[in-house]
């Protein structure tokens, strides 16, 4: 019905990390069998030990174009993705909205069993392990007053700063913010984003959307982030809003 009225598929992929060559499978597969173009939106390679993957990504997708399909791809021009910490958690603590998971991460056993899983899980895609250090993981967006003090610090500063992992410290967030705590990962290559910009069939996109740099998009979380001047958050001061 889509190629009748000349339309296009978009996939955000499933993943974009350990599975991601089959991924890509299931995108040629559809506009395959669909007959119609089909466009990969933030092409990226995920996660460290992913690297090495690029060129059997570019391979898959241009096996495709050369049997005469229309697949292609846009692109982030940096090095992170922006999501929050629900990324790094298991989706089954996370299964009924946000109120569920607050809930389930504040009892005692089910935190053992989270923060197990975020250590050792390899069943669904991790992007604290995907980033190598909670150092990699920026903390940009929250709702409380208390934590907006915490926006533009990592993961792991805000951790040393509670003297706790860097696991229970994202939980700890998400139950005292009442919120996912937007955070942005560091996960891609710098050398594999200089492969992909000569690809002749990838465009560039943000992902985000834009702002201005004064009046009422100075209270934004990212301009926060990035801004010289943020408030300094003491240890003792974490302490009190955790």
């Amino acid at each position: 019905m889509a190629a009748k009225y000349k339309g296009i598929y978009i996939s955000h992929m499933r993943n974009e990390g350990d599975h991601e060559l089959e991924a890509i499978d299931e995108v040629v597969s559809i506009a395959r069998q669909a007959q119609i173009p089909a466009e990969i939106y933030h092409l990226k390679v995920s996660g460290q030990k992913n690297w090495n993957n690029l060129r059997a990504v570019i391979q898959k997708i241009e096996a495709a174009r050369g049997e005469g399909l229309k697949i292609t791809a846009d692109m982030y021009t940096y090095p992170a993705g922006a999501t929050g910490l629900d990324g790094a958690m298991p989706p089954w603590v996370q299964e009924g909205g946000l109120e569920a998971w607050r809930k389930r991460l504040q009892d005692p056993a089910t935190r053992k069993r989270v923060k197990q899983e975020m250590l050792t899980s390899g069943k669904y895609d991790n992007l604290l392990r995907s980033a190598g250090t909670p150092d990699n993981v920026l903390l940009i967006g929250f709702k409380s007053d208390k934590l907006k003090p915490l926006s533009g610090k990592t993961l792991g500063e805000v951790a040393r700063m509670s003297h706790q992992s860097s696991e229970d410290t994202a939980m700890d967030l998400v139950v005292e913010d009442d919120s996912r705590v937007e955070t942005v990962y560091f996960l891609m290559s710098e050398d594999n984003i200089k492969k992909q910009i000569v690809l002749p069939y990838l465009s560039f996109g943000a992902d985000a959307d834009p702002e201005g740099m004064d009046g009422v998009f100075l209270s934004s979380a990212p301009i926060r982030a990035r801004s010289a001047t943020l408030p300094v958050c003491t240890p003792s001061t974490f302490a009190r809003t955790i």
